[in-house]
């Protein structure tokens, strides 16, 4: 992300929860993804899922979600690559490099939070590396001002709850959005 676009966007986001910036995160991934043929991966359709239920989670319920992630998520927090995922990669012409970097940073907007005091900054920085690793792969960004209801001043910087309407147009956006 070059300096002026980077002011822009974190402009437009320095004020969305926590849960606001996964989901911009989220639909670069699968952006990026759907650019570069991975979308059908189960890996990649059980990480997506898997994400975005954390969204439409309480916070009590953290650890229930946490409890059943999956092998991406896990690769984005460190873990090494299933060897069979690694042959997709290299199938489709993607580093092991490039989409850890992706991985781990949209993991990393979520768990920088996760067990300490929310970090606004720290979230910005993984939010934008995100994008701009998502951009590297062809995959584009929403418009942030989507997500702009869900305020990083509400409920410890995670916003409110979301209803199961806001979460399905957050997640399928109409043609109109």
């Amino acid at each position: 992300m070059n300096c002026v676009s980077s002011f822009f966007f974190r402009r437009k986001v320095r004020a969305i929860s926590i849960s606001g910036r996964l989901a911009i995160a989220l639909h670069c991934f699968a952006s990026a993804c759907q650019n570069r043929n991975l979308l059908d991966h189960p890996e990649i359709q059980l990480f997506l899922s898997h994400m975005w239920r954390l969204i439409g989670t309480d916070s009590e319920s953290f650890a229930k979600w946490e409890a059943t992630n999956t092998r991406l998520v896990h690769v984005g927090l460190g873990d090494a690559f299933p060897p069979d995922f690694l042959a997709f990669l290299d199938a489709k012409r993607i580093t092991e490099t490039d989409f850890r970097a992706l991985l781990a940073n949209l993991v990393e907007v979520v768990y920088h939070n996760a067990y300490g005091a929310p970090d606004n900054k720290g979230t910005l920085r993984f939010l934008e590396n995100a994008v701009d690793c998502a951009k590297q792969l062809g995959g584009q960004c929403p418009d942030p001002t989507r997500f702009a209801k869900s305020r990083w001043t509400d409920c410890h910087g995670w916003g409110e709850r979301l209803s199961a309407e806001e979460l399905a147009e957050w997640r399928f956006p109409s043609e109109e959005s």
